[in-house]
C-alpha cells in the first residue's frame, strides 16, 4: 500500500515541474490554475503517505480499534486545501480578465499539458487498482483527485489549441478556462470534505454490503434453529466493524454455539477481509434476549 502512496508523491513532483515550466513559457492563467492544482496534489500526496503509514499501525493501548480513521482526516485535509486553492485561482482569473494579456509559446504549453495529463491518468489508474486491492479510501480519494486533474488538463489543452490560431482575438478564453477549472476544483474539494465527515460520523455500511451481511448471517449450515438481530456495521478506513446478536436454543452447548459463530465469522471475513466481528450469543427462548435494536430485522425478514 505504501508503494502506491509514494508513486502518487513522485507523480505530483514531476507534474509540478512540467506544468510550471509550461506556465513560465506561456504566462497562461489557465496553465497556472492547473499547476496550482498539481501543487495541491503534492501536499495531498504527502498527507497520503503519512496517513497510509499511520493507518497500518496495529492497535495499541490508546487506540484499541486501530488507526484507520486517519484516512478520513487525510481526505478531509486534502479537501480543505483544494477549496483554498480553488478560491485563489478564481481570484487570479478575475484579475487577468481585467488586465488582458496575449499568451506566448502556446504550442509548447499545450504539449506539456498533454504530457502531464497522460502521466496523471496512468498513476490515477494504478491508484484505483491499489484502492480496490487494499480497500483504502485514502488511495481512492487521491486517485479520483488525479482523474479530476486529468479532465481539467484536457479542457485546458483544448482551449490552448483554439487560442493557438488566434491568440490576440481569443485572449479572453484563458481567464474563462481558468475560472471554469477553479469552479471544478471547488466542487471537488467540497465532495472530499463531505465524504470525510461522513466517514468520521460512523455511518452504516452501504446497503449492498449490509444485504450481503444479512445473507451470510442467515445461512445456517448445520440447520440449527437460530435468529439474529441488532446488526450494526461501520467502517474505519479499510477496516469494518460488525456486531450483532445471535440467538440459539437455550439447551445448546457453549462449544456448539461457538463453532457456529466461528463459521459465520469466517464467512464474513472471507467476504470482507480485515473485518472485526463481534457476536453476542443469547438464548432464543428468553424474552430478555430481544433487547437490541432490530437493525436488519430477524433472519432477514
Amino acid at each position: 500500500m505504501r508503494k502506491f502512496a509514494f508513486l502518487s508523491l513522485g507523480c505530483a513532483l514531476l507534474t509540478i515541474i512540467i506544468k510550471f515550466s509550461a506556465y513560465y513559457l506561456t504566462s497562461s492563467i489557465g496553465i497556472l490554475s492547473d499547476a496550482i492544482e498539481s501543487l495541491i496534489n503534492l501536499v495531498a500526496s504527502i498527507i497520503l503517505v503519512v496517513s497510509v503509514i499511520v493507518s497500518q499501525r496495529p492497535p495499541d493501548k490508546k487506540h484499541l480499534y486501530g488507526h484507520g480513521k486517519i484516512e478520513y482526516l487525510s481526505s478531509g485535509a486534502e479537501g480543505i486545501l483544494i477549496l483554498i486553492a480553488g478560491s485563489g485561482i478564481i481570484c487570479s482569473c478575475i484579475r487577468r480578465s481585467l488586465s488582458p494579456y496575449v499568451l506566448m509559446n502556446i504550442g509548447y504549453g499545450a504539449v506539456l499539458s498533454v504530457v502531464s495529463g497522460g502521466l496523471n491518468l496512468m498513476v490515477a489508474l494504478l491508484l484505483l487498482k491499489g484502492a480496490k486491492k487494499y480497500d483504502s479510501i485514502a488511495l481512492e480519494a487521491d486517485a479520483k483527485h488525479l482523474l479530476t486533474d486529468v479532465i481539467t488538463t484536457i479542457g485546458l489543452g483544448v482551449g490552448l489549441v483554439i487560442m493557438y490560431f488566434a491568440p490576440r482575438k481569443l485572449w479572453f478564453l484563458d481567464p474563462i478556462i481558468g475560472f471554469v477549472l477553479g469552479i471544478n476544483i471547488l466542487y471537488m474539494g467540497f465532495c472530499l470534505i463531505k465524504r470525510s465527515f461522513s466517514g468520521l460520523m460512523d455511518h452504516a455500511l452501504p446497503e449492498e454490503e449490509m444485504e450481503i451481511l444479512k445473507k451470510i448471517i442467515s445461512v445456517n449450515k448445520k440447520h440449527v434453529l437460530s435468529r439474529w438481530h441488532g446488526l450494526k456495521a461501520r467502517r474505519s478506513g479499510s477496516k469494518r466493524f460488525i456486531e450483532f446478536h445471535l440467538l440459539f436454543p437455550g439447551d445448546m452447548s457453549v462449544k456448539e454455539s461457538h463453532d457456529l459463530c466461528c463459521e459465520i465469522e469466517k464467512e464474513i471475513k472471507k467476504r470482507f477481509p480485515g473485518s472485526h466481528v463481534t457476536i453476542h450469543v443469547e438464548p432464543l427462548e428468553d424474552s430478555k434476549s430481544w433487547d437490541a435494536s432490530e437493525v436488519g430485522g430477524i433472519n432477514g425478514i
